[in-house]
């Protein structure tokens, strides 16, 4: 049996002539080399690198500034509603009510302040109901002139209609108050209040 035919031709007259056979021993292929990054292709990739990195740190840095944003507002609301409420308390009592009154007081009040209000608070109540006082108070206008994380002052006007065995028609009384709050283990107490000019 003959081996592989080697390639051949057929010419004008029908006879078949051998045609070179082809060396394919040494074929070479020839691979690209892998692409290297040209200077201005890594520039590129180092630039873009870089701003990466600087908009993920501006967004933590951002974040950070949002939450403490947050921070800062519940605290200072914090501050507002427990001032707003003593200033509300100390102007709103009824000799029918004075222990439950000042109870209220004693329980949003701490050092000094709470212990000269617990010390006069018995002959306190004896005073409203001598004299049969109802007054009952509401804040105007309160604001923060002061505040970081463990103490605050507040401002506020405080108006309170005072009836009594002698203005049993009531007194229209304005008061200006500086309350000073302390943060003790994260609640805010009054620990001092001024009645200023």
């Amino acid at each position: 049996m003959a081996g592989p035919v080697a390639d051949a031709t057929i010419d004008m007259n029908g006879e078949v002539t051998d045609a070179p056979a082809e060396d394919h021993s040494a074929l070479e292929v020839e691979m690209p080399a892998p692409a290297l990054p040209s200077s201005r292709g890594a520039v590129v990739l180092v630039a873009l690198a870089l701003i990466v990195a600087v908009l993920a740190t501006v967004s933590v840095v951002l974040l950070r500034s949002d939450q403490g944003r947050r921070d800062e507002q519940a605290r200072g609301q914090d501050v507002l509603v427990t001032a707003h409420q003593v200033a509300v308390d100390l102007v709103t009592l009824r000799y029918g009510s004075a222990r439950d009154d000042l109870d209220q007081i004693l329980a949003s009040t701490t050092g000094d302040f709470r212990q000269q209000f617990a010390d006069v608070s018995g002959s306190f109540e004896k005073v409203l109901g001598d004299g049969q006082v109802q007054s009952t108070g509401q804040v105007e206008l309160a604001g923060i002139s002061k505040i970081d994380d463990g103490q605050a002052t507040v401002l506020a006007a405080v108006t309170s209609t005072v009836k009594n065995t002698e203005a049993p028609d009531g007194e229209r009384r304005t008061y200006r108050m500086r309350l000073t709050l302390d943060n003790i283990d994260g609640d805010w107490l009054v620990s001092n209040v001024e009645f200023v000019a």
